[in-house]
């Protein structure tokens, strides 16, 4: 009895041995398997990265610096595989890794300065043509704007960064001057699609026919007190005007354009002068048959349209008792 209790514990300690060496086996061909397979992907990785950062090489803002090292890390990876050394193959992967994406995202952010300093260029001549930049001293702007234009051309792109916080932050110095300057003045830029060359411009079509104005104070009993345009009762005469000054007016003529942005003194609503800019000259030239009189030279002075901070169309006439001011009227 005891020797054959002996034998099937020889017997279990054989088959226990025998399992766990086949387990053993088992386990250590799943990692072998598992590890060549992570040795491939790897490998497959590090080549995808090579070549991507081989075509990142052909772009303007590549930095060449980084050449040698991946030249270094691709002879690493080759020996790596020779090797099969899986940690050191994790390792380069996530170093590749990091300078693919760090070459990417500084490519990417170069090609976004290469643009809003080309934006910051057309806003910088938008800016200079502005009426108010006269009197502003653009002397470093330029300079900045000349630095600019020589990084892009040259491809700098190291010197973007730098330039282009210089040169936002000097336009929008002069968009605050300008803006200030604007805020100081009783007409309001419009948006037209003269606004460029004219940017106070009123169009015809603002004020189509017939249209009526009136002083938007009292005035001596010089002045018009009223003035009207409408078209004309037949069909080959153009529209008339009337400016009526103690309640009588010829007829005139008039003529709308557009000029070089001009600056006037205009009396507002409370009776003080303020300054105006206008670019819409109306011309008013009185018809043949009516009788030249005291007011007429007068009336045939270039007039204004321009608008107010409530986007009101008005209408300047030059003092009519020698004041050298514009009396204002408005629509009604």
């Amino acid at each position: 009895m005891k020797n054959e209790k002996n034998i099937n514990k020889k017997k279990f300690l054989i088959g226990a041995v025998t399992f766990i060496a086949v387990v053993a086996l088992i386990i250590s061909f799943f990692v072998l398997r598992n590890r060549e397979k992570r040795i491939e992907e790897n490998k497959l990785q590090i080549e995808k990265y090579l070549s991507d950062l081989e075509n990142l090489e052909n772009e303007v803002y590549f930095n060449s610096d980084y050449i040698a090292s991946i030249s270094d890390m691709k002879e690493a990876s080759e020996k790596a595989v020779e090797n099969n050394d899986l940690k050191e193959l994790v390792s380069i992967n996530k170093e590749i890794a990091n300078l693919y994406s760090k070459a990417e995202q500084e490519i990417a952010r170069y090609n976004e300065l290469y643009t809003v300093l080309q934006d910051e260029m057309s806003r910088t001549v938008e800016l200079q043509n502005n009426y108010f930049a006269k009197d502003y001293d653009t002397s470093k702007l330029n300079q900045t704007k000349d630095r600019v234009e020589s990084a892009l051309s040259k491809s700098d792109y190291l010197e973007y960064e730098q330039l282009y916080k210089e040169f936002s932050g000097q336009n929008d110095a002069l968009r605050d001057f300008i803006d200030n300057a604007l805020n100081s003045t009783y007409s309001v830029e419009t948006n037209t699609n003269i606004s460029k060359d004219y940017p106070f411009a009123v169009l015809e079509e603002d004020i189509p026919l017939p249209w009526s104005f009136k002083p938007i104070t009292k005035q001596t009993k010089n002045h018009p007190t009223w003035i009207i345009a409408n078209e004309a009762d037949v069909l080959d005469e153009p529209p008339y005007a009337n400016l009526f000054i103690d309640d009588t007016s010829a007829e005139y003529t008039f003529d709308i354009h557009q000029a070089e942005t001009k600056e006037i003194t205009v009396q507002d609503e409370s009776g003080s002068l303020q300054k105006a800019l206008v670019n819409t000259e109306v011309n008013f030239d009185m018809k043949e048959g009516y009788s030249i009189d005291q007011y007429t030279d007068l009336n045939e002075r270039p007039a204004y349209l321009f608008k107010d901070k409530n986007e009101k169309i008005l209408l300047a006439l030059k003092n009519y008792d020698g004041e050298d001011y514009y009396v204002l009227y408005s629509p009604q």
